[in-house]
């Protein structure tokens, strides 16, 4: 904290009301190798600024007179915490809005985002009879909560003209229909999410459909494909176009759980022949057993009864 500390004070300590005799002896007692001790050393510090002890001690109690600096409660040293307070509202104060409102943002995403605590930005206009509107903290009761200071909504209103000089209504306009898509995209996002959620929740349905053995050329490897359309010969027309003259339709099944027959009976049944990624160098033995469909329980019932041939 001393660092930071010592950082302030020489960023902020004319708007502080700090002279730069005090800044130099309190620079220089922040400095010393008893600060964090009980007990501090000012001839240690007079030395360090050149200025006798009876100096040190008199501009030390013009700062203690003007509040500026506070004695720690039994301890011969000055409270560090309490001069870092008064030095951090220095800082804050001398923040643009729009630096604030930055900073409170990132914090609140970081940190408070599932709290009731609200960032800097998150205000109430409050309306008066007599004309003229202010800034309210928070958003939380009808007219917020405690009054933005004067200097404050000066500064706002500066930025906002700012803002409005630099800026035509086409900017805004663009601004609000890519803020609406970002909104719509997120609401679709969302809802695909949920149904997600909501379908592994529930027990799959078994969709109705076929699973196609078909044979590529030249390579003659042998490949398993599906549809869970009802249009088998539109599955083979697609088939077709994509490989021409170079696939021959070996034999098709019609099954009751497509998903479950392709998945955990075609491919796992022929998993010792699988070649590359989805070709297989079935058997003889292998495409007659396909053909004849007498396969297990299992894939029997995934199979049900209606088979085309």
């Amino acid at each position: 904290m001393l660092q930071n500390l010592s950082t302030l004070l020489t960023k902020y300590y004319i708007k502080a009301d700090f002279t730069a005799e005090e800044y130099i002896v309190l620079n220089a007692y922040l400095n010393h190798s008893k600060v964090n001790q009980d007990k501090h050393d000012l001839n240690e510090v007079a030395e360090m600024t050149g200025k006798s002890l009876s100096e040190v001690l008199a501009v030390l109690k013009s700062l203690f007179e003007k509040r500026l600096i506070l004695s720690e409660t039994e301890k011969e040293k000055i409270n560090l915490m309490a001069l870092y307070k008064l030095l951090s509202a220095v800082e804050f104060e001398s923040m643009s809005i729009n630096e604030r409102i930055s900073e409170s943002i990132d914090h609140y995403v970081r940190y408070a985002y599932h709290s009731h605590e609200q960032h800097f930005g998150q205000v109430t206009l409050v309306p008066f009879a007599e004309g003229g509107i202010a800034v309210a903290a928070g958003t939380e009761s009808r007219f917020g909560s405690l009054m933005w200071s004067h200097n404050d909504m000066k500064k706002l209103v500066e930025e906002i003209t700012f803002f409005l000089e630099s800026t035509e209504q086409e900017w805004i306009n663009e601004y609000n229909q890519d803020l609406k898509k970002k909104i719509e995209l997120k609401k679709e996002q969302q809802r695909i999410a949920y149904e997600e959620r909501k379908a592994q929740k529930e027990p799959a349905k078994p969709k109705h459909g076929y699973v196609i053995l078909i044979r590529l050329y030249p390579s003659g490897y042998y490949k398993f494909t599906y549809t869970v359309s009802n249009d088998l010969n539109g599955k083979i027309n697609r088939l077709k176009e994509e490989h021409g003259h170079n696939v021959e339709i070996v034999h098709s099944v019609e099954t009751y759980d497509t998903m479950k027959f392709y998945y955990q009976f075609a491919k796992k049944q022929f998993s010792n022949r699988l070649i590359e990624k989805t070709m297989y160098q079935l058997t003889e033995e292998d495409v007659q057993f396909f053909k004849e469909e007498k396969y297990p329980a299992n894939a029997m019932d995934w199979l049900e009864g209606s088979r085309i041939k």
